[in-house]
């Protein structure tokens, strides 16, 4: 398997380039009707984002050709601009692992790094899940910034911005990408912008839950349970949502997360089960993609929707954004703002609200 490599940098004596992109070719190939491969576009919206946070110091920032298949790295290549990079990206991959260039790149850039003595400079992103132990000893540790997630329900991984960015559903890829261009800048010399930030502009990764929950959290005293739903990405806030809702006395049935084993239909069974056994529905709504929490809405109103009257849902939403409502809108869904934190306090009109229309009856079986 061959790599190619995109530069970014800028023209002078010793550290002549920023930033150097070493990947596997496989990774960057284009798809029907999309010009560019998913790398080369990454590594054009990355140079912008850089150019702004760099300002006069990234002029001159551009871009190489991309390496052909089966094209060995020159030696050129290799001392030119590989070892006079500034910071170095690593797309990590199963293809990436198995690339005797990417290994080389990556060697070759971390002994002119100790030979600078500036630190090795290395970054690293993620563009499917990889086994972090068969990778070269110096990515092993690394902290990577993930551009995939996964879909409620199906446990193949979903590249974020594949094949090109959506301009209707790619906040989460440019968040990864700005995250990413200013670690890279913070190694270059360029500090990170000064707090405070606006309200409407902070990242969703600020929202952190009390814990463990406070005193003021209401005892609700029966026997209703909810169904918490949340993506792979929210599981953090979800679990910290479930304490305050055991510690005030309710039951908590969460999403479970699907195992390599489970086929797509068992996983949904799993699923319809659990929804079956609960009075109400909660969905978090943090960094899940829109159509997760949709789908996981239509699949609780084939469960209890149509037999139970009043409203049996609620969107804890956690965004600290203009709008950050779920776009779904229904008599059975009620919407909460959580972006400064939760409360069982908030849930207690739509808790109010379940008792008055009566808990759908469970029926348990007993083997």
């Amino acid at each position: 398997m061959s790599a190619g490599a995109t530069s970014v940098g800028q023209h002078g004596e010793g550290e002549n380039y920023d930033l150097f992109v070493s990947y596997a070719h496989d990774d960057n190939e284009a798809t029907s009707g999309v010009e560019h491969g998913w790398v080369t576009i990454l590594a054009g919206n990355l140079a912008k984002v850089l150019r702004r946070k760099l300002g006069d110091e990234g002029r001159g920032l551009w871009m190489d050709h991309l390496l052909a298949p089966n094209q060995p790295v020159s030696t050129t290549l290799r001392e030119g601009r590989v070892a006079c990079s500034r910071a170095l990206l690593a797309v990590l991959s199963p293809g990436y692992r198995k690339s005797a260039w990417c290994r080389i790149e990556l060697e070759d850039f971390l002994a002119a790094s100790r030979a600078r003595g500036n630190g090795n400079g290395i970054f690293a992103i993620e563009v499917e899940p990889v086994d972090r132990l068969q990778l070269h000893e110096a990515l092993q540790s690394l902290k990577s910034i993930v551009f995939w997630e996964r879909s409620f329900g199906i446990p193949v991984p979903r590249l974020l911005g594949f094949p090109q960015p959506n301009p209707n559903d790619s906040a989460v890829y440019w968040d990864r990408v700005t995250e990413l261009a200013q670690a890279i800048a913070n190694h270059l010399g360029v500090p990170p912008p000064p707090p405070p930030v606006p309200p409407t502009c902070r990242p969703v990764e600020t929202w952190v839950l009390p814990q463990p929950p406070p005193l003021s959290d209401p005892v609700v005293a029966d026997d209703l349970s909810l169904y918490l739903h949340a993506a792979p990405e929210d599981q953090p806030s979800a679990e910290l949502i479930a304490d305050h809702l055991v510690a005030s006395g309710l039951t908590v049935l969460m999403t479970p997360l699907p195992s390599a084993q489970q086929t797509y239909l068992d996983c949904l069974q799993e699923q319809q089960h659990l929804l079956g056994m609960c009075d109400g529905l909660l969905l978090v709504n943090g960094l899940s993609p829109v159509n997760n929490l949709q789908a996981a809405f239509m699949m609780a109103q084939r469960a209890f929707g149509v037999r139970r009257p009043g409203v049996w849902g609620a969107a804890l939403n956690l965004r600290r954004a203009a709008g950050a409502q779920i776009p779904l809108r229904s008599p059975k869904l009620m919407q909460l703002d959580c972006s400064e934190g939760f409360s069982v306090a908030q849930l207690m009109p739509f808790l109010h609200g379940l008792r008055a229309n009566g808990a759908v009856p469970r029926v348990v079986s007993h083997v």
